[in-house]
């Protein structure tokens, strides 16, 4: 469970990073699309997972950091204390450029039907659920790929075999 919660912000951001260098934003998206598109993200829980990104990535400095110098522990600590502060607006951006990556994919209707989804009980029933399935479906995603590769693997074995190659 601590590395789904430690890594899911890193892929969340690997991939928005991804499709912000790799598409243009909606330059003709609208104030009402735009302002939607950033409720959506707030509303949905993805906002939530910006907002672990930059403690995300403190944590992980400080653990490679005191690794190999353990003496630094105490003041590395209240640096990145300091520090987390000043990159409070990496999550105000990312929901932003998200709601513009948004607004190219959805037209305004659609983005306020769907934000009016998220601020409804039904939607913010949704999201809490969504959280915990992802919790409960962790274990049996693992077990079935642990399955699936093994098969995979016998698979490929077997069609090599018949090519005359084994490993």
């Amino acid at each position: 469970m601590f590395f789904l919660k430690l890594v899911r912000p890193a892929l969340v951001a690997s991939a928005l990073f991804t499709l912000l260098t790799n598409t243009a934003f909606a330059q003709d998206a609208s104030e009402a699309a735009l302002n939607a598109g950033r409720e959506i993200m707030v509303n949905s829980g993805m906002g939530n997972s910006f907002a672990q990104i930059v403690p995300g990535i403190m944590e992980q400095l400080a653990v490679t950091i005191v690794r190999t110098r353990p003496e630094l522990q105490k003041d590395l600590k209240e640096v990145l204390v300091a520090a987390v502060g000043d990159y409070a607006k990496v999550q105000v951006d990312l929901v932003n450029d998200s709601a513009k990556l948004l607004a190219k994919r959805m037209s305004e209707k659609e983005l306020l039907e769907t934000s009016a989804f998220f601020a409804s009980p039904a939607g913010k029933k949704y999201v809490e659920a969504q959280a915990k399935l992802l919790e409960d479906i962790s274990p049996i995603i693992s077990a079935k790929s642990q399955r699936l590769s093994a098969e995979v693997i016998d698979r490929v074995r077997a069609d090599m075999k018949k090519r005359g190659k084994d490993f």
